[in-house]
């Protein structure tokens, strides 16, 4: 599939990207799982998107029950 817009990005990648920060903005709190399911990926796939994301500077994650 070709880049969009010259941003190196696919269109299923924006998309996915979009539905994902959708779901962010409707419910901060939205556990990975919750989110994984939502976007129709591995809870894995939807960790390493994420990651991703905050690395863009596009969300913020935090932690909810700090296990060590």
């Amino acid at each position: 599939m070709p880049n969009i817009i010259g941003l190196g990005l696919e269109a299923t990648e924006i998309d996915r990207t979009l539905r994902a920060l959708t779901a962010i903005e409707r419910e901060p709190r939205i556990s990975q799982r919750t989110l994984s399911g939502r976007l129709g990926i591995s809870v894995g796939l939807t960790n390493l998107f994420l990651k991703r994301l905050v690395r863009k500077g596009l969300v913020k994650t935090s932690r909810l029950n700090g296990r060590n």
